[in-house]
Formats: C-alpha cells, sequence, structure tokens
C-alpha cells in the first residue's frame, strides 16, 4: 500500500481541475484518503510545526466564537465545515509529505496537478475558440472557464503550473523542455482567456516575485544570477507576447479585453459593501459568524482579509494573519539565505502564496483548494528534487 498511495495522491491532484459542483470530484477523493492515511499511519509532522497549528488553532477559536452572533445558521454551519475540510486538506499534504519525503511525493502532487492545470488550459482554449462541440459548457460570461464554476477562480487555479513550468524549464534535461514550454504557454494563454482582472494581478505578481527570488540567489553577502533561468524567461515571455498580439487582432477578444481592463459597473458595490464591513468590524470585534456576508450585507465583500475580519472577529482575522505570515517567512528565508537544495521550489512557494494573496483584495479566496495546497508545501521538509 505505501507504494500505491502516492499514485493515489497524484490521480486525486489530476481530479482537481474538476470543479462543476460541491463537493467535487477531487473533494471526495482527497476525504478518502484522508481517513486511509490516519489508519495507515501516514501522516507525520515536523516538529516546527507547531507554531502554524497555534495560529491556526486561534483562527479557529475566533471563528466559533463568531457563531454567537450568525443570523443564518444553516449557511454559517455549512461555511465553517469547508473551512474546517480545507484546514485537514492542509494538515493532509504536510503530514504525507513528511512521511514519504523520500519518495518525491512533492514532484509526484505538483505533476498530477500540472496535468489537471494542461487539460484544463486546452479546453479553455478550445472552448473559447469554438473548436469543440459543445463548447458552451466551458464558457461562462463570454469568459473561459473550463470545468470551473466561476472563470475568476479557473484562472488563478492555471497561474501556479505556469509558473512551475518556468521552474521545471530550467531544471529539466533538453528533451523535457519543450513539454513544460508548451505548458506554460497553454496555461498563460488560459489565464488570460479567463478575462479576471484579478487572475491577471495575481499572475503579475507570482511572476514578478518569483523572478527576484528564483532568479537570484544571496551566498555569503554575494548576489548571484541564474543566468540559465533568466534565459529562458525571456524566450517564454517574447512567444506569449507574440501569442497576445495575434488574438488581440480577433475582435471579439479585443472587445472583451478592453472592456475588462476598464471600471465595472459593479466595482462600486463591491467597494461600498467592502467599506461598511470594515465599519461593521469596528462595531462588532468578535465577528458576525462564518458565511454571514451574503447575509447581512446582501453580497460577498469580495475581499478575503475583510471576509476573516468581519466574519471571524478580530481574535480570527490575528491568528488568520500570522498564519500566512510566517508561512511567506519560511518561504522567502529559504528561496533566499539558504544552501538548500529546493532553494528553487520555496520560490515557487513564496510566489504563488504572493500572487493569490494581491489577488485576494479582490476576490474572497479563503475556500480556494490551491492556496490551502501552496499554505501546506512549505512546512514540509523537502528532498531534493532533482
Amino acid at each position: 500500500m505505501e507504494s500505491v498511495f502516492p499514485k493515489l495522491v497524484w490521480l486525486a491532484m489530476a481530479l482537481s481541475g474538476a470543479v462543476m459542483g460541491e463537493p467535487a470530484i477531487f473533494d471526495v477523493f482527497i476525504v478518502a484518503l484522508i481517513m486511509a492515511s490516519g489508519l495507515l499511519s501516514y501522516l507525520k509532522f515536523p516538529h516546527y510545526f507547531i507554531i502554524t497549528l497555534i495560529f491556526l488553532s486561534i483562527y479557529m477559536a475566533g471563528s466559533f466564537l463568531s457563531m454567537y452572533m450568525m443570523v443564518d445558521h444553516e449557511t454559517g454551519f455549512y461555511y465553517l465545515l469547508i473551512t474546517i475540510y480545507l484546514i485537514f486538506l492542509w494538515l493532509f499534504f504536510v503530514g504525507i509529505l513528511t512521511e514519504f519525503r523520500h519518495h518525491r511525493l512533492l514532484e509526484k502532487i505538483l505533476s498530477g496537478y500540472t496535468v489537471a492545470a494542461f487539460l484544463s488550459s486546452v479546453i479553455a482554449i478550445l472552448s473559447y475558440f469554438h473548436l469543440i462541440p459543445y463548447y458552451e459548457l466551458f464558457i461562462k460570461y463570454d469568459r473561459a472557464s473550463a470545468l470551473f464554476q466561476d472563470p475568476n477562480v479557473f484562472g488563478p487555479y492555471l497561474i501556479p503550473i505556469s509558473i512551475y513550468a518556468i521552474l521545471k524549464i530550467e531544471l529539466s534535461f533538453k528533451k523535457t523542455k519543450i513539454f513544460w514550454f508548451a505548458v506554460y504557454l497553454f496555461t498563460s494563454t488560459g489565464v488570460l482567456l479567463s478575462f479576471s482582472r484579478g487572475a491577471w494581478l495575481n499572475y503579475f505578481v507570482s511572476l514578478c516575485v518569483f523572478i527576484l527570488l528564483g532568479g537570484f540567489l544571496i551566498e555569503k553577502y554575494k548576489l548571484y544570477v541564474r543566468q540559465q533561468l533568466i534565459k529562458h524567461l525571456k524566450i517564454l515571455l517574447v512567444v506569449f507576447f507574440i501569442a497576445f498580439i495575434c488574438m488581440f487582432h480577433i475582435q471579439s477578444f479585443n472587445e472583451l479585453f478592453t472592456e475588462r481592463l476598464g471600471f465595472q459597473w459593479y466595482d462600486q458595490q463591491r467597494f461600498s459593501t467592502q467599506i461598511r464591513a470594515v465599519h461593521h468590524a469596528i462595531q462588532m470585534p468578535l465577528g458576525i459568524g462564518p458565511g454571514q456576508s451574503e447575509i447581512v450585507y446582501g453580497m460577498s465583500p469580495h475581499n478575503l482579509y475583510v471576509r476573516v475580519l468581519t466574519e471571524s472577529g478580530w481574535l480570527g482575522f490575528i491568528g488568520f494573519t500570522l498564519f500566512i505570515m510566517i508561512t511567506l517567512i519560511r518561504c522567502i528565508r529559504f528561496s533566499l539565505f539558504s544552501q538548500h537544495p529546493s532553494q528553487s521550489y520555496y520560490a515557487l512557494f513564496a510566489a504563488v502564496l504572493m500572487g493569490i494573496l494581491a489577488n485576494s483584495f479582490f476576490i474572497d479566496s479563503l475556500h480556494w483548494r490551491h492556496f490551502w495546497f501552496f499554505l501546506a508545501f512549505p512546512w514540509a521538509p523537502l528532498e531534493d528534487p532533482r
């Protein structure tokens, strides 16, 4: 069973790109794996892991306290249940990555994720240009969504693999570089065709952070440049820019792209809701309860930080913020100031998290599965992936 389990995890990740309903196939599969890993004692946690549990416990304590203020109990319990499930998902990935650290499990997980993201991108591109039957099933509001319910989630889901592809191009042999070039171009195009402004910001921030952390190395107080990575990145960006120029000459793409760059009619309503929610948080420091924003304000604040503050209260907000901060600090520390063989991977983790956190100013990302993947990866002791 020990040799089969990593393959089952790979399969679960390969199914993570199909989220047409709740729960998704991935959720059913992963719950079964969580239970199996517990029964088979496949979960092992590093000693330094305790600090993250303390901060998450503070966040959950705030969430539980805020339940006394709930208006809609059914919605609140369901929303909290999803949050608890994602925390177990986070624990699961840290636990199995620690237990199977000699089995190159991180590579298997990212490999399954790559399959899901690549296939999702292919479906999105073919659907957007009406090249497959029933293409309308994979498009929402004239924007590519593939097997996701929302283009604003589909776009950000692809970004980690776009950045991962850049990393693999540097580490791979010549024969596999072409494959990773294709992965980068397809997933990047998928992000573009989602027409999600938040996803575009996410992509830009992730790319910039990865260049800063992955393209440079500080060793003995000297700054070194990874020339190979920078060279490959230049080629990728030039090819992607050419592809973008070609698509820009398509009228439907041009019109929607130009429209999405501008101020949307609902933006003012979102910002006013956020301001109202912050004022409410000052008046109700315990919070209004999990999942209550839509009930109390009539719509989601479309902001991760405002949602956590207003729903879980100041206690929950402090715990969640500390959890995020200590995870980012760990990523940056190992990507710049360490001789760890997996430096580039920590740069990947930091870039993805920074991109999601930037995106989270304009969308509630608390229940994004891939957000919790990358909150887990930095806490596992990684072996040399090469």
